[in-house]
């Protein structure tokens, strides 16, 4: 029954984390940990696992709109593979709750971050500033189970992007830097290849939608919906933690 649900429930995520270029690990790490009842370590080998064809399918929606920098995602992805790996082997010495409670954290953090900064919108991202947090952002992939894209867009978004091409550019790197995450989880850990083969078809198609609808959205909007959302999902954690 679980796979049935956890089927219906993947396009929604699809459609949720491609509008705002994430690669899905936010809502998958509670889903799997909160409603599932897995083991965060699994969990967070099975979502990277999910992330890179989610966020392949989202970027390839996305560089057919034209909205992706791919120079710029190539660039920052130099500084975000190798910590992507660190992190993950991290991952698997720390204790399950200690890993929600400091995913939860984190996520308030950045919402936080999101609702009270103001990104510098224009055509050309500032990759000093961009490089020296992308590093950042690799090891909270590999480590937490995410994407990156929780980091990846605000910073993107405050060192130039406007916000649909800091969505775009961001999903494209998830690509990349999910894989490498991925691979190390793999090596290292265990993953729950039914539930991702059940819910994987459904992110594909997810992600297929939300590009659309972002590229029709104003940067604003998608913006305190980035933080909202994370500031809903880094809550359930903390308290799931507690």
């Amino acid at each position: 029954m679980r796979y049935l649900i956890s089927a219906l429930v993947a396009p929604l995520v699809g459609l949720a984390a491609s509008y705002l270029g994430l690669g899905g690990g936010f809502l998958l790490i509670p889903y799997m940990e909160l409603v599932l009842g897995m083991d965060p370590h699994v969990t967070t080998a099975t979502s990277l696992l999910m992330i890179f064809f989610l966020s392949s399918s989202s970027a390839i929606a996305y560089l057919r709109l034209g909205l992706v920098r791919l120079k710029v995602a190539l660039i920052l992805e130099a500084f975000t593979v190798p910590m992507a790996v660190l992190g993950a082997l991290l991952n698997w010495r720390t204790a399950p709750s200690l890993v929600i409670l400091i995913f939860g954290l984190f996520l308030l953090v950045v919402s936080g971050w999101m609702t009270l900064g103001r990104e510098r919108e224009g055509e050309r991202v500032d990759l000093r500033i961009a490089a020296s947090f992308s590093t950042l952002a690799g090891f909270v992939s590999g480590f937490l189970g995410v994407g990156g894209g929780i980091l990846k867009v605000p910073i993107l978004m405050f060192s130039g992007l406007r916000a649909k091409n800091a969505v775009a550019t961001s999903s494209f790197m998830i690509m990349i830097t999910s894989f490498s995450g991925m691979l190390t989880h793999i090596a290292v850990g265990r993953t729950d290849y039914l539930l991702a083969a059940s819910m994987i078809p459904g992110l594909i198609l997810g992600a297929q939608l939300g590009p659309r609808i972002a590229s029709r959205s104003k940067g604003k909007k998608i913006r305190l919906a980035f933080a909202a959302a994370l500031a809903f999902v880094g809550a359930r954690m903390v308290v799931g933690a507690l």
